[in-house]
């Protein structure tokens, strides 16, 4: 407790204010024994007083005396009427007559009230049989008796006694029932009044003598039974609470934290020993001095801390409590700490009186969390440049870590996935049950084969996908954590197969070739031989046209064996390359084209005037063009529409995560496309292999897209397949760029700058992985994206989100509902979002079905992507 030099606690001064405050309360005891007894000898003379003058309290608190003089009068006026009643009958003149009359009249007004009064009063105060029995026992009762001569008079006054003579008979009846009944009924009544009173003195007294015995037992009782003990406990209570604030002022000296008091203006009026040791301050040099200036004056930085803006402050002004932390005190030294403090106001009767500050030295603390911190930023900036997911569950399985990576590859928030199972977000249904198995294994201290080993297999994506995974996990016991450091391998799975495919075409192509090879050797040793028996035979008509049906089959057999070594490559004629102007190449085919396909397939181009050209072998191209053009036309039994495009593709390394065969580089892009029956998914994969036709038998040799696949790749570019079921084929041949002067086109390699824009997006392709491709582009180029499977879950957010700014759609869905239908419902709804479609089929294709929107071909590449979503929302605004 703060005290001066001396004057400590345990200090002579010290102690003298503890004896003064022992004194001071034995006065105050001795003084309320004092006072006690004079409110005991008080009540004590109160009482004898009341005792004594009982009798005056009586005759005040009662009022039987009034009741026996009335009665007492009734006997009076019964016989004083019956005088008046006598005079007037023996009066000399009619004045006198009257006058006697009205006095007649006035008695027995009076004796009626009088009568009325006793027994109104009587039944107020409860009366007794007895009272009872005299007013109405008998018959006839007092009160019939009463009533009937107070009637009588009454009659008697009102006819002033005409012809009435003193020796009348009527006034003898009447002086007969004053004197004979009333009288004596009116004296019992006057008798039973008087005996009542006497009774009821008698109780009084028999009352007040008991009620000054009990106050007389009352007083001795609370002087034995409640006043000394009382005094006794209070003497006992003041010892626990001097025992107690000794015992808080132990408390007070030995805590850690520093305590300090303030008055109302922000003096310091109290400091315990820690206070004064953490701020280097002697508990006196405080006392009186206001607190902020002395320890509180300046910011971390030297700055000055105005006081108006302290906490502490605060609390003196308002009342209300504070907490701060990250604020610093200073020492006497001029050093500084940094301190955990909160004031809380004291009060007293409800006004403000001041406040108590408690305070700790966290300079350990603040270390810690520094460096914990500086930990923790580490750790998340591995945790978010990290490529790889990393996903840290508990023994129960709960997520409590999910990096971004992690939010990426499985398509979840990492705060939809902390705290959940992460069998039920991640694992596929059918592996569920083994990974809770396994991981209640380890948790119960069992070994695990799988901790540290590089493991393949499937995770689930928030679509409902299932996505191939290779992954690593760490088991760390001491806290009962599991992390799994988890990669996506979809493009890398993707990629080998793309390779397995390419060299399963390379090696066909390879066999295709030998054979072919010696299958030519076979045909030239045939067909000579046949030039030669052709002259042998000449006359014969038969033999002529044997040997000339052997030859044609022969030169057949020399065509397909020229097509087998034109896909493997081994054509020598494939090597005669040329600059070609790949639209002057198709519009000179067009007439042929015409020719070749029936008359109910129209056939349309739209050919770029810049296109650039290729270098390439022109006859090999014309016979791809053509072969593309039959397999139309056979696509199309009933007939419909043929469109060749031309145009110019920069294809950048994003383009390869939608197909990993592509080469970045500059492309002549030549696109075929048809509204035939389309090519069913399952065989797409095949349609480039030699002999593979879905052809009648004897309608096609199944070469014509193998060798349109080999001329692609010797032009060292590529052919892709878009198809539909029911609404057509697209087949893209890219051809490289041809560079000035007979050099190679020199491959774009540093990305124009892209436009970007911060609106929301909605992806809507039922290929997942295409909108997940679609959905990385648009995030980093800034959108805000959303991603959906199809045109009825995007019709559902299209109608609880207003705010998306571009649909971004694929036209050809399952369900029966397209690109152009879902455009169309989201006019129809009033959204006003922009519109971009995206398809498989060209755009001027696609441009002759239906819909205004702008068409991106696919595959399309973040680049391509950029400008067409910049374009469609900037179209839409502007309009």
């Amino acid at each position: 407790m703060l005290a001066r030099p001396g004057g400590g606690r345990g200090g002579p001064k010290g102690r003298n204010r503890l004896s003064d405050t022992r004194s001071r309360a034995q006065d105050l005891l001795a003084g309320l024994y004092r006072r006690q007894a004079a409110v005991i000898g008080a009540l004590l003379l109160l009482t004898l007083a009341g005792y004594q003058s009982q009798g005056w309290i009586i005759s005040h608190l009662f009022d039987d005396g009034a009741l026996i003089n009335v009665a007492g009068r009734q006997r009076m006026l019964s016989q004083r009427t019956v005088a008046f009643a006598y005079q007037m009958a023996t009066a000399s003149s009619p004045d006198e007559r009257m006058m006697f009359a009205d006095l007649l009249a006035q008695a027995g007004s009076e004796m009626g009230a009088g009568h009325a009064r006793l027994i109104t009063e009587s039944r107020a105060r409860g009366m007794t049989p007895e009272m009872e029995a005299l007013y109405f026992g008998n018959k006839p009762s007092l009160d019939d008796e009463v009533m009937a001569f107070v009637a009588d008079v009454r009659h008697l006054a009102a006819t002033q006694g005409l012809g009435l003579a003193s020796n009348s008979p009527r006034l003898q009846a009447l002086a007969d029932k004053s004197r004979l009944t009333l009288l004596p009924g009116l004296e019992r009544l006057v008798v039973r009044y008087q005996d009542e009173a006497r009774q009821n003195v008698a109780r009084l007294r028999q009352g007040f003598t008991l009620g000054l015995y009990l106050v007389i037992g009352v007083l001795t009782l609370s002087w034995f039974g409640v006043f000394r003990p009382m005094a006794r406990r209070l003497r006992e209570e003041f010892a626990a609470h001097q025992a107690a604030v000794e015992h808080n002022h132990l408390i007070l000296d030995s805590m850690g934290e520093g305590i300090i008091g303030l008055d109302r203006v922000g003096a310091v009026i109290f400091a315990n020993p820690a206070a004064s040791r953490m701020v280097g301050f002697a508990p006196w040099e405080m006392l009186g001095r206001r607190l902020h200036p002395l320890i509180h004056h300046s910011h971390p930085d030297g700055s000055e801390y105005h006081s108006g803006d302290c906490p502490l402050a605060h609390t003196l002004t308002t009342g209300e409590d504070c907490a701060v932390e990250g604020e610093w005190f200073w020492r006497k030294d001029g050093s500084s700490f940094p301190v955990h403090y909160g004031s809380t106001a004291i009060r007293k009767d409800g006004a403000l009186i001041g406040a108590v500050v408690t305070f700790r030295d966290i300079s350990d603390v603040t270390a810690t969390r520094r460096a914990l911190e500086a930990s923790e930023q580490i750790k998340s900036s591995i945790l978010d440049a990290a490529l790889d997911a990393i996903v840290t569950i508990d023994r129960g399985g709960m997520v409590v870590e999910f990096n971004p990576a992690a939010e990426r590859i499985f398509g979840r928030s990492s705060s939809e996935a902390v705290g959940q199972e992460v069998a039920e977000l991640i694992i596929p249904e059918a592996h569920r049950e083994a990974h809770r198995q396994g991981l209640a294994r380890v948790a119960a201290g069992h070994e695990s084969r799988v901790m540290g080993t590089r493991l393949e297999m499937t995770g689930l994506h928030a679509d409902g996908r299932e996505i191939p995974l290779e992954l690593t996990i760490t088991h760390l016991p001491d806290h009962g954590l599991f992390t799994a450091f988890i990669r996506d391998i979809s493009e890398q799975k993707q990629t080998e197969a793309a390779l397995r495919r390419s060299q399963k075409m390379e090696a066909v192509g390879q066999l295709t070739g030998g054979i072919a090879h010696d299958f030519n050797n076979l045909l030239g040793i045939i067909t000579g031989n046949l030039e030669l028996l052709e002259r042998t035979v000449q006359g014969s008509e038969t033999g002529m046209k044997r040997v000339a049906t052997a030859l044609r089959s022969a030169r057949r057999g020399a065509d397909l064996t020229r097509r087998l070594l034109s896909f493997s490559r081994q054509d020598p004629k494939a090597q005669g390359k040329t600059l070609t102007d790949l639209g002057e190449a198709v519009s000179g085919m067009q007439e042929m084209i015409q020719r070749s396909l029936t008359r109910m397939v129209e056939v349309r181009t739209r050919l770029a005037p810049e296109a650039w050209p290729s270098e390439i072998n022109r006859s090999e191209f014309e016979d791809c063009l053509l072969n593309l053009c039959l397999n139309a036309r056979d696509a199309m039994p009933d007939g419909g529409t043929l469109t060749i495009e031309t145009s110019n593709l920069v294809v950048d390394a994003e383009t390869r995560r939608a197909d990993p065969n592509m080469v970045p580089g500059q492309y002549v892009l030549v696109s075929v496309s048809d509204t035939g029956t389309g090519i069913p998914k399952e065989i797409l994969d095949r349609i480039f292999e030699p002999f593979f036709t879905t052809k009648e038998r004897g309608k096609g040799t199944g070469l014509g897209l193998a060798m349109a696949y080999g001329f692609a790749k010797r032009s060292g570019g590529h052919i892709r397949v878009y198809s539909e079921a029911g609404l057509g084929t697209t087949f893209r041949l890219y051809l490289p760029r041809a560079a000035a002067d007979g050099a190679e086109a020199a491959v774009e390699t540093e990305a124009d700058v892209l436009p970007t824009g911060a609106e929301h997006v909605l992806v809507v392709d039922d290929e997942p992985q295409l909108a997940e491709i679609a959905g990385e582009f648009l995030a980093e180029l800034g959108y805000r994206v959303t991603i959906c499977a199809d045109a009825a879950e995007a019709l559902t957010i299209l109608q609880g989100d207003p705010a998306i700014d571009l649909l971004f759609t694929d036209v050809v869905m399952p369900r029966g509902l397209d690109g152009y239908a879902l455009e169309r419902q989201a006019r129809e709804m009033g959204h006003g979002c922009a519109v971009l479609l995206t398809s498989g089929f060209t755009g001027y294709a696609m441009g002759q079905k239906a819909g205004q929107a702008e068409i991106l071909p696919k595959p399309y590449g973040k680049a391509s992507l950029a400008h067409a979503a910049r374009r469609a929302i900037d179209w839409k605004t502007k309009t």
